[in-house]
Order: C-alpha cells, then sequence, then structure tokens
C-alpha cells in the first residue's frame, strides 16, 4: 500500500502493525536490496491496512536535487529557490513523448484539458466493506449488504448473481467457492468488527467515512478505458453478471495490491488547518506552537503546482492526481483541466519571494477534477463536474521562468500533495481480470450491411438448332 516515489524508486516490502489510531512501517534491508536512500515516510494517521499512504523517496545525491533542467538549458539553484526538495517540480516531471517540463510562463497555455476525460465512480469506503459491498442488492440495507455469508455453489445455481458484490463475483469467476478475494477484503477494511453477531465483532469499533480506496481509484479512472457490463461464465457453467462499476472496483482493487512507479509532490498534512487557526485566535495554543504546526502543512508551493497542472494537463495531455483537502482527511481526486486567468502583474519582488524574481504574476485558477458517484450497472451517460479555485502568485526569473509561488488564501484552500503512477501489467489471478476488462470495453463488430441482390437479367432466348451438314460433304471439304 506504501507508493513510494521518485527516480526509479520500486514498491517496498514491508509489514504493517495495527493501532487503533495511528500505523506503523516497519522496513527491513532496504538499501542492500533496492540500493535507494529513504529521505522521508509519510505516514497517514488512521486504522492499519486501511488507507494507501504515500510517501516521497530519493537518492539526496541524485542531481536532480540540486539542479532543475529548464527548456532553454537555464538552471536553477533548488537550496535558493522558493520550493524545497519535496516540492521540485522534476518530481512529477517524466519524459512524454521526448518532451519535458517547460518552465517559461509565456510558453505554458492558460487553460487545458486531456483529451480523454478520466471516468467516475465509487471510492469504495472501508466502513462498507470495500469491493464485498453489495451496492446492487435491492432486497437488503445497512450491515447487510456487507455482513452477509457468502454462497455456496448449490445455492447460486440457476440464480441471478447480479446483486452480489465484486469480490464475490471474481472469486466465482475463478471457480473458487471458498471466496478468497472477498475474505482477505474483510480482513484488510475490519469490517466485520462492526457486524453484531460477528465472532470480530467489537462494540463501538467505528471507521473513519473517508477511507477507502481513492489511493486506488483515481490512478484508475486515468488509466483505463471505462467498461461496460459484461455476462461471463465460470468454469462450472455458472453466469456472472459484472457491472460496470464491478469491474471498476477490481481495477482499483488491482492498483491497491500492485506496486507501480510513482511520482510525489508536496508533503502529506496530518492536522486540521482551520481547527489549528481558531484555537490560535482563541488563546488556546501560543504563537510558537502555531507557527511550528502550520509551517508542517506548508503543502504544494504555488510555483511548484501551476507547473505540473499547465505541462501535465495543458502541454503533454497526461492527468494526475491531486489530494484536494488540506489536512487529516485525504480525498484523492484525478485532475483533468483547468483555466487560468491573470489578474495582476508586478515589476519587482516581495520580501519572501524567490532569490532571482524579477516579476511577479497574480493569477486565479481553477482546476477540475473527478469526483465520485453512485454505483451503477450500466456505463453512467455523464459526469458529475467537480472544481477547485485558488488564487496565488508566481515569481519569474529574468529568463521568464517560474521559480516559486505563493497561495493567497491562507486556509485550508489548497491542494495537499500532487502524484501520478504508471500502469501496470496484469499479474498472476489478474489475468482473469484481465480478460474480464478486455471483453468490456471490445467495441462491437458492426454488422455488415446487406448488399443489393443482382437484378435478374432477360432469359436468352433460344436459336434455332443448326442443321446438321452431310458428314461425306464435310469429309471431303476437310480432304480437299
Amino acid at each position: 500500500e506504501c507508493a513510494i516515489t521518485g527516480q526509479n524508486c520500486t514498491k517496498i516490502n514491508h509489514q504493517w502493525v495495527g493501532h487503533l489510531f495511528g500505523v506503523t512501517l516497519v522496513i527491513s534491508k532496504i538499501e542492500k536490496k533496492y540500493g535507494v536512500f529513504m529521505d522521508r515516510f509519510i505516514i497517514a494517521a488512521g486504522f492499519a491496512a486501511s488507507v494507501g499512504v504515500l510517501g516521497g523517496c530519493g537518492n539526496s545525491n541524485h542531481p536532480n536535487h540540486a539542479i532543475v533542467n529548464h527548456d532553454q538549458g537555464a538552471q536553477v539553484d533548488i537550496k535558493k529557490a522558493r520550493w524545497d526538495y519535496r516540492n521540485e517540480p522534476s518530481l512529477m516531471d517524466t519524459m512524454v513523448n521526448g518532451q519535458s517540463y517547460i518552465y517559461k510562463f509565456e510558453t505554458l497555455p492558460l487553460s487545458g484539458a486531456l483529451s480523454q476525460q478520466p471516468w467516475s465512480g465509487d471510492y469504495w469506503p472501508t466502513y462498507k466493506g470495500g469491493i464485498t459491498y453489495r451496492w446492487n442488492d435491492l432486497s437488503s440495507w445497512g450491515v447487510e449488504r456487507y455482513g452477509y455469508k457468502p454462497s455456496p455453489y448449490d445455492d447460486l445455481v440457476g440464480k441471478d448473481l447480479s446483486y452480489l458484490s465484486p469480490a464475490e463475483k471474481f472469486d466465482l469467476f475463478m471457480g473458487r467457492y471458498d471466496y478468497p478475494l472477498t475474505y482477505e477484503e474483510r480482513q484488510r477494511t475490519r469490517i466485520m468488527k462492526t457486524v453484531p453477531g460477528s465472532w470480530e465483532y467489537r462494540p463501538g469499533y467505528k471507521i473513519p467515512y473517508w477511507e477507502g480506496l481513492c489511493h486506488a481509484w483515481a490512478p484508475a479512472t486515468l488509466g483505463y478505458q471505462e467498461p461496460n457490463p459484461v455476462t461471463v461464465v465460470n468454469p462450472d457453467g455458472l453466469e456472472i453478471p459484472f457491472g460496470s462499476s464491478d469491474i471498476k472496483a477490481l481495477l482499483t482493487y488491482f492498483l491497491h495490491e500492485t506496486g507501480a512507479k510513482t511520482q510525489f509532490l508536496g508533503m502529506r498534512c496530518n492536522i486540521d488547518v482551520d481547527e489549528l487557526q481558531r484555537k490560535y485566535r482563541n488563546g488556546e495554543i501560543s504563537w510558537s506552537y502555531y507557527m511550528q504546526q502550520k509551517k508542517a502543512c506548508a503543502d504544494t508551493n504555488a510555483g511548484s503546482f501551476h507547473l505540473v497542472l499547465t505541462n501535465q494537463v495543458g502541454l503533454l495531455d497526461e492527468g494526475f492526481i491531486a489530494d484536494v483537502t488540506r489536512g487529516a482527511e485525504v480525498w484523492n481526486q484525478a485532475v483533468y483541466a483547468y483555466q487560468t486567468e491573470v489578474l495582476q502583474e508586478r515589476q519587482g519582488a516581495s520580501w519572501k519571494a524567490a532569490p532571482g524574481t524579477v516579476k511577479e504574476v497574480k493569477v486565479h485558477t481553477r482546476m477540475f477534477y473527478t469526483t465520485e458517484i453512485a454505483q451503477s450497472f450500466e456505463k453512467p451517460l455523464s459526469q458529475p463536474i467537480a472544481y477547485k479555485d485558488y488564487y496565488y502568485w508566481l515569481e519569474i526569473n529574468e529568463q521568464g521562468e517560474i521559480v516559486g509561488g505563493e497561495w493567497l488564501d491562507n486556509r485550508s484552500n489548497r491542494p495537499d500533495f500532487l502524484w501520478k503512477q504508471e500502469i501496470p501489467e496484469f499479474w498472476g489471478d489478474y489475468s482473469f481480470l484481465q480478460d474480464l476488462y478486455q471483453r468490456s470495453t471490445q467495441t462491437p463488430e458492426e454488422p455488415a450491411e446487406p448488399t443489393d441482390p443482382e437484378e435478374p437479367t432477360d432469359p436468352v432466348e433460344p436459336t434455332d438448332p443448326v442443321e446438321p451438314t452431310d458428314p461425306e460433304s464435310s469429309s471431303r471439304s476437310l480432304a480437299s
């Protein structure tokens, strides 16, 4: 679940040890096995194994930690720039079709949108049992949709199985009537601790409503086509109807389970910023404590954010993911479009501007992202529109390049961190999912249009037979 980011990083084998309000990450022999130096881990507070945790890694001696290469060959010393090493735009920069990030403000488009908008879906919340939730079971409600007992084979024969959860359907597709994925997901979510009558039941056990698989759902919306419903037959002849949301759930779970290269910019904020400001205004905390906590939630630099947004979406036609809430909760959303308006320009540099700043530009940016919708069997006909409005200054150097930025909203309205992930190959039992996904995204072959039959021709009138000649005369003719 720990997505490790940066140059040449891979998923690290680790072991989760759960606590009620914390997560402990145990890592062994990292440098020996992977040859990288771990600078920082950002560990999300929450119940163990219930939330994907994103962190940053990289070699502190890597040249990208000292120098950023710009499109015109200019170089900026990051140690002197406004953004620190966690906010270097190079952390998100990937050569796409031979093109790298551009830093010149005038070259960056003021608006952009992906050629293919990401699809919407559910984040499969932990408090509903993740992908064991029977979202299409219209005969049950509440705890019955995740506290059920999976059915044996004999109870399934000849039944409409569309009401089952995505996990159950996948188990049946593989012919596994012991339901390994279903029970694995129950263990991950700890959902049975909330089900009265279960041997695991713990009175008062609560799961935060915001915990779920958004860390895997968001890259899935960018990396996969939106699936159509499809019905398949398992090895024993059971017909299993998969709805669009069932396949989305399985693609999401696959990314949750599979390690892939992830690039990460920013730093996780684990506090309620608005509550922190309220406590300071009411005299409940000191100025030094307030500033210490506030510094820990500096979040993504405004200049870095603008560079990532405009390059990824506007120039490279490649989406990315943003935690759109600044605070303890994490809401990872796929970003697909933006509009920027220049509000003001001023020469010179303010006292907090990055070294080398000669001009500052005030902008308003509206960032569009994909948000969650309820599950559906058919592919939804439309997608909801969600956006955030951001106001910030961009700091420009003599070469016209962005070297820093400053948020104008000092409260919680800014992205917490940004990241993107490669889509891995299907492996192991997920080859069944690959088959399912391919069937659900196939374009049905259109039947060939019938051709008009040829008009019948008029029958040829028979000719009079040729009168036979005298054989002797023919012989004489040939002999002559």
